[in-house]
């Protein structure tokens, strides 16, 4: 079996410019597009559209060495997303055609690449298949599911969920509003489930949550 190794990606952007975020800076909009692919080091990164009454449609969260914007990379069209840092962030930027130019000379990249499409497909349709619920309760504990398989690291007896996660973040992730999402979140957390702490979601109970969702 072939293998492709994802420090090839690594390597080439190694070779790109180092930028740095704080939390809550705008690093892409509709209005600068730089031509630059961007590869994130460290730290998280959310995008989103704005209705016309400027509420936000969260769309995926970007993880370490996820890569955008890639409609604009591949597709060569512009997007309307805002790409926001949601925890401090170093990204390595390399000029689209210059990223172009690796993948058609590169193989490995190229497959690297693809897989990345389709985890981030995966991602989409996992987040599509957890709006098909019609009772909120169930439509949260399927985007908490998602964010452990993705987002989380084992602590104890504990699951910790990576990204700092407000209820308005999670609100605009499901599709309801923040007080909705308040009041699930205090149904979980009296049944044992979960603590919300510091915007940071702790599963106490995975297998409860999961049980939750198949009720």
């Amino acid at each position: 079996m072939i293998k492709y190794y994802a420090h090839e990606l690594a390597d080439l952007f190694n070779q790109g410019r180092l930028m740095h975020f704080k939390k809550g800076d705008i690093i892409l909009d509709s209005s600068r597009q730089s031509g630059n692919v961007h590869y994130i080091e460290s730290g998280y990164v959310k995008t989103y559209t704005l209705t016309e009454a400027g509420n936000a449609h969260l769309h995926v969260i970007y993880r370490p060495r996820k890569i955008f914007p890639l409609r604009f990379t591949i597709l060569d069209l512009p997007g309307k997303s805002f790409y926001e840092a949601m925890t401090d962030v170093t990204i390595r930027v390399l000029p689209k055609d210059v990223f172009i130019q690796a993948l058609e000379s590169n193989h490995n990249l190229a497959m690297i690449l693809l897989r990345k499409v389709t985890a981030m497909f995966d991602d989409y349709v996992t987040k599509v298949d957890g709006l098909q619920f019609k009772s909120t309760y169930h439509r949260l504990a399927a985007i908490l599911i998602y964010f452990v398989e993705g987002f989380s690291e084992k602590e104890g007896d504990n699951i910790v969920v990576n990204i700092p996660l407000t209820h308005q973040d999670l609100a605009n992730l499901s599709g309801m509003t923040r007080e909705t999402v308040s009041r699930e979140l205090e149904k979980l957390k009296d049944k044992g489930i979960l603590n919300h702490e510091s915007h940071h979601i702790i599963i106490k109970d995975l297998k409860k949550l999961e049980e939750e969702l198949a009720l």
